[in-house]
């Protein structure tokens, strides 16, 4: 069974920039709008470091999954108000230059004004997260449940049989081809965005980059520009799991006699069954991570087999990145490697399976 070297770090595009983990620290780089590369720390303690419980098998899964939403809502809000405040710093300078005779006052209104706006674009953004998560569930967990109903619906008027239900393996797996199809079709619809295709290239840049520290290269443009951008460990990757992992987990559970019963009920059963399934997500996330973690370390017939579909995925979720986004990704992984004394150490990331 043949193993990789594997670098233990990761990201996230987020509005101009990336967001970069590694065993050292988190760090969030984006370009401004006078083309400079500016570069933050990301303070989070991990849920997983607080107890050794969170490091078992399918349980740092779980935590892990938890952290990751966490960090990467905190880097896409951060970004979003790093380009509000500069907006905002450039309407007060104007409002000042002319509503305000002393620099105290200008000063006094400038500081008011970016608090209400930072304060505004945090409640803001915290709404859509809320919006986001309610689409979601509607999205890729009851829209599909309708959907079934719909075909039953129309099975049972075309056969003449108002009894006919699906069979209990069917229910689970046609449910899960469906979420699989509709995040495809969304995926592709938002990828015709201007904004989304470009945060779509700044992901392709930090694969790339960990690529090119994976290969133990020297991390500069050059040598990152001839990297791949599809990678094994990748968030896209990961979704596809969760949906194939959710779909085995359904025909599993759905063998337990209180779950095939509301299977095979009416539809006020099922669409109880469908929201008591919202509870495994954490357990199929865990279960999830830990295929993905092997797929990524191994190389052999199985990993290669479990990651085509979601290789093949990010040929629509990443995009082929220009030299000024791969700019940014060096400098967000080059930061997360450097110590407090600016020594850049990139053997903490290494690792062989």
């Amino acid at each position: 069974m043949s193993k990789k070297l594997y670098a233990k770090v990761g990201g996230q595009a987020v509005i101009e920039g990336i967001m970069m983990r590694s065993p050292k620290k988190d760090v969030l780089a984006v370009r401004d709008q006078n083309g400079n590369i500016v570069v933050e720390p990301m303070v989070y303690k991990t849920i997983k470091g607080k107890c050794k419980f969170f490091k078992l098998p399918v349980i740092r899964g779980i935590v892990g999954f938890v952290d990751s939403l966490i960090v990467g809502y905190k880097s896409l809000m951060r970004s979003a108000e790093f380009f509000a405040s500069e907006e905002d710093e450039k309407k007060t300078e104007t409002d000042a230059a002319s509503e305000v005779e002393s620099d105290v006052d200008a000063n006094t209104a400038t500081d008011k004004k970016e608090q209400e706006k930072s304060a505004g674009t945090t409640a803001m953004l915290f709404f859509s997260a809320l919006i986001g998560v309610a689409l979601a569930v509607a999205i890729f967990i009851f829209l599909p449940a309708w959907i079934a109903e719909g075909v039953q619906w129309i099975v049972r008027s075309l056969s003449g049989n108002a009894e006919w239900v699906y069979p209990i393996w069917l229910y689970s797996v046609f449910k899960g081809v469906l979420r699989i199809i509709i995040m495809l079709v969304y995926i592709l619809l938002v990828s015709l965005m201007k904004d989304i295709r470009r945060l779509f290239q700044y992901h392709g840049a930090e694969h790339k980059t960990i690529f090119c520290l994976e290969n133990r290269k020297e991390l500069t443009v050059e040598n990152v520009r001839g990297f791949g951008r599809l990678h094994p460990r990748c968030g896209t990757s990961f979704l596809l799991i969760v949906f194939f992992t959710s779909m085995i987990f359904s025909i599993l559970i759905s063998l337990i006699p209180v779950f095939s019963n509301m299977i095979t009920g009416n539809i006020a059963s099922r669409m109880l069954y469908t929201a008591i399934s919202i509870l495994f997500i954490p357990i199929i996330a865990g279960f999830s991570y830990e295929l993905q973690q092997y797929t990524g370390r191994h190389d052999n017939l199985f990993t290669k087999i479990v990651s085509a579909p979601g290789l093949a995925f990010q040929k629509i979720t990443t995009k082929e990145p220009d030299d000024d986004q791969i700019e940014v990704a060096i400098a967000a992984l080059k930061t997360s490697l450097t110590d407090d004394d600016g020594n850049f150490d990139a053997s903490a990331a290494y690792r062989v399976s």
